[in-house]
């Protein structure tokens, strides 16, 4: 009855069985109560766990185990009631799988079988787990290639960095005076440098800049170098631009102590992330003690896989935040802001939101989930309500619009440099615009951008 049932509204597959993939579920169900479009869900498990197999009944989850449903096939989207050409009905698909490998084969072979029933690309959605983000780009809509229109490729690690950073944004630890210059400078202490911590550093790093302070950040972690060897190379100039501290030292040493002791009336932001939830406690209740008085101005927080705990001081209660969220993991709702700033580059007349997002290779797509993710802030530094802002109620004088224009500027970098791109050279700069030259007049259009290599992550405009 329950998969009879799957035949009505929009359907959602869930590929993937967890205790994290039936919870996010559930907050599926209670978003619905909320107002949002209900969807019919489908678990499909990789593994046979019976005690999570009971768990989905407990919860009265459908569920498939066939293998019409481990390995889809037009067979297995006709069972669910969709059929050859079907465009009323839109799919989502959440690779959940603890193990990467599945979850692209998973997702490669549904999409296959989409594509032999004609369903329209812009009715698909994916979410998938792993950490290759480009080897699912091949997966992705893009102008007249068929994919999932909405792809939200993540890591826990990564996601987790952006939750830390959307909740608790760098631009609410410092002022900002009427002109938008910042009063105060950041300063950032990261405790552990495991894949989390990196991409902490990475997401603090293109948050944290604005016109009038100074971004410093110390990174405290043993034998640093060793184990971080793959990041220095790829982010060569996001370590060398910024004032970035790496110190191998434990963050419980006696270093790390007198560090935030000198440190305590600048910081603003503290960050545990050493993979282990213990010793994350033991460094924030050891630096609470170190700080006294100066924890009230100050951020302290745990980055655990998939959530983030900010702990309280004196009377408040410690908040903990996770990424099994609706907002964050479904793709549509996730990248709303971010298609609404990339469409603002165009004009009407090039299409609807939704069609220029499937022209966005995925490097775009990224730049423009930052743009996003950072509109807030400027609302922050004009001193105006998100609501006037949307509305297109911005009144700024020059000087404020020259110094949003100026934090702007410094979020583009950090976020390209945070990305693993670099400044071009001027050898290369003057390469391609003798190859631009020459397309221009064999083909009458250029095809590619002088100051832009995107192969090669080098940018002319990263000054």
């Amino acid at each position: 009855l329950r998969i009879l049932l799957l035949h009505g509204n929009d359907l959602t597959i869930i590929f993937g069985l967890s205790e994290k993939s039936i919870f996010f579920a559930n907050r599926l169900r209670e978003s619905w109560k909320n107002g949002e479009e209900p969807a019919s869900i489908l678990f499909v498990p990789d593994e046979t766990d019976n005690a999570l197999l009971a768990n989905l009944e407990r919860d009265g989850w459908p569920y498939r185990t066939d293998s019409t449903a481990r390995y889809p096939r037009t067979r297995f989207l006709r069972s669910l009631g969709i059929w050859e050409g079907d465009d009323n009905r839109k799919i989502t698909l959440y690779a959940l799988s603890r193990e990467e490998n599945l979850n692209r084969q998973y997702t490669a072979k549904l999409l296959e079988s989409l594509q032999k029933s004609e369903i329209p690309a812009e009715n698909l959605s994916l979410t998938i787990y792993t950490t290759n983000v480009a080897d699912i780009s091949k997966l992705q809509a893009l102008k007249n290639r068929y994919g999932y229109t909405d792809v939200n490729p993540f890591d826990s690690h990564s996601l987790t960095a952006r939750l830390l950073t959307i909740e608790y944004p760098v631009y609410n630890t410092i002022r900002f005076n009427e002109k938008g210059l910042a009063e105060q400078d950041v300063d950032i202490v990261i405790a552990g440098f495991g894949s989390t911590g990196q991409a902490v550093l990475r997401a603090l790093t293109r948050n944290g800049q604005f016109e009038g302070s100074k971004f410093h950040a110390a990174v405290f972690a043993p034998q640093i170098y060793s184990i971080a060897g793959h990041f220095f190379t790829v982010y060569e100039e996001l370590c060398s631009s910024y004032s970035i501290d790496f110190n191998e030292y434990d963050a419980r040493s006696m270093e790390a102590s007198e560090y935030v002791r000198e440190h305590a009336t600048t910081l603003k932001y503290v960050v545990a992330c050493t993979g282990d939830s213990e010793r994350d406690w033991e460094i924030i209740r050891a630096y609470e003690k170190i700080l006294g008085k100066h924890c009230e101005q100050i951020l302290l927080l745990i980055c655990g896989k998939g959530t983030v705990t900010r702990v309280g001081s004196g009377s408040n209660l410690d908040i903990v935040t996770d990424i099994w969220r609706n907002e964050t993991l479904n793709a549509s709702i996730a990248d709303r802001a971010a298609k609404a700033v990339n469409a603002s580059y165009y004009s009407a007349e090039d299409g609807t939101p939704e069609e220029l997002w499937r022209s966005c290779t995925p490097f775009s797509r990224e730049s423009c989930r930052a743009a996003a993710d950072f509109t807030r802030a400027y609302c922050r530094i004009a001193g105006i309500s998100e609501k006037d802002a949307a509305q297109g109620a911005w009144d700024l004088d020059d000087e404020l619009l020259e110094n949003l224009s100026k934090t702007e500027h410094l979020r583009w970098n950090a976020f390209h440099r945070s990305m693993g791109w670099s400044l071009m050279s001027d050898e290369e700069f003057t390469q391609r615009a003798e190859i631009y030259r020459f397309e221009r007049m064999k083909y009458g259009k250029p095809l590619i951008r002088i100051a832009k290599n995107e192969t090669d992550r080098h940018h002319a405009c990263l000054v």
